[in-house]
Order: C-alpha cells, then sequence, then structure tokens
C-alpha cells in the first residue's frame, strides 16, 4: 500500500502531531520547572526559535501562545494539547484571543485601516499561529462588539480637535457669505453713484 500524502493523513493522526509538537514546546518547562522568575525568560527564548509546525505555514509560536499551551497542559494533560473538533462546523469561527488583540492594536495605531487590510498584515505576522485563515466578517463582527469599528477607534482627543476645525470652518464660510454680501451692496452703492454722477448736468 502507497503511503498517504498530507493532504490525505487522517484527521485523528494529524491532531495527534499537533499535540504532540505543542507538547514538545513546553517539555522542557513541564519536566524540569524552571527557578522562580526565569519561567518568562524561557518562554521567550523558545518563541524566537523558528519551527516546522504541522498544518501551518508559520515558522513561530507566539508567546501568548506557549502560555496557552503549558496552561491548558498543566490544567488538562496532554490530550488537551490537541486540536479541538469544532462544534460550530459550517458557521464562523471564532478568532483567537491574541489574534483578536493584535487585531484591535492594529485598528488603534491607524483607525483608517480596513479590515481587509488588518487581516492581510495578521496573516503575514511570523509572530502569529494561526490555525487557519482569518475571516474578515468574522473580524469585523468581533471588532465592532470591542467597540473598534473604524469610526469609534478615532481617540476622543482627536474627534474633539476635527469637531473644533469644522466649527472653524463653518464660521469662516459663513463670514465669507457675509462678506461676499456686503461687496455686493457696495457695487450696487458704487454703480448708483456713477449713474448718479452721469445724469448731472
Amino acid at each position: 500500500m502507497s503511503p498517504r500524502t498530507p493532504s490525505e493523513t487522517d484527521p485523528v493522526d494529524r491532531n495527534t502531531e499537533i499535540a504532540l509538537f505543542r507538547y514538545g514546546l513546553i517539555a522542557q518547562l513541564v519536566h524540569t520547572p524552571p527557578e522562580s522568575g526565569q519561567q518568562e525568560s524561557l518562554l521567550r527564548e523558545i518563541a524566537a526559535r523558528t519551527y516546522t509546525i504541522p498544518g501551518s505555514t508559520r515558522t513561530r509560536v507566539s508567546l501568548t501562545t506557549l502560555r496557552r499551551y503549558l496552561k491548558t497542559y498543566v490544567a488538562h494533560g496532554f490530550d488537551a494539547l490537541r486540536p479541538a473538533g469544532r462544534a460550530d462546523a459550517g458557521t464562523s469561527r471564532a478568532i483567537a484571543p491574541e489574534v483578536l488583540a493584535q487585531a484591535i492594536t492594529l485598528r488603534e495605531e491607524q483607525p483608517a485601516r480596513t479590515t481587509q487590510t488588518i487581516v492581510d498584515i495578521l496573516q503575514r505576522d511570523p509572530q502569529l499561529t494561526l490555525d487557519q485563515p482569518i475571516n474578515v466578517h468574522t473580524l469585523t463582527t468581533q471588532l465592532r462588539q470591542q467597540g473598534k469599528t473604524r469610526l469609534k477607534s478615532i481617540p476622543p482627543e482627536r474627534l474633539q480637535e476635527l469637531r473644533r476645525k469644522s466649527e472653524e470652518y463653518l464660521r469662516f464660510r459663513r463670514a465669507r457669505a457675509q462678506v461676499t454680501v456686503i461687496c455686493k451692496q457696495m457695487l450696487s452703492v458704487i454703480d448708483r453713484i456713477e449713474t448718479l454722477r452721469r445724469e448731472e448736468p
């Protein structure tokens, strides 16, 4: 029997492979607990390395993800490191907390960024491990739920500045309109004076 190609791999085998990879990342911390205050430093060292990640084109694992793997293993054991089966198949999948946090940061940095642009940036970020492509509509919904729509993301001080400039512009337009009326009235008076002068004997 010919060996199966990666695309034909049994989902159970793939989930075990992913769990083993995740366990390998944190095994050192599990079996040789670091001294007090050293765990974070070790996690950063692990996050700085590159890997061949099963089922992903990514080569790095974020610090947040490593913390989650360690916490999950300590609380629930090896099986909890397997990718969870989706009970919501056919519907939009929630965005991972670390991905959503980065999306919020990108929106706050440049409030004019579209969600599609944010998705493109996230999917190119080597620090993020994505189990699947980010759905633009799902991210849009979650950003809106966090109050991070393109309009609401404008800082309050910036909104005040925009309102002030808008009010100044309106005052300028009103003043300009008044000057235009006055100029027309002056021209009308000058025309009458010139007419009267021409009519003098």
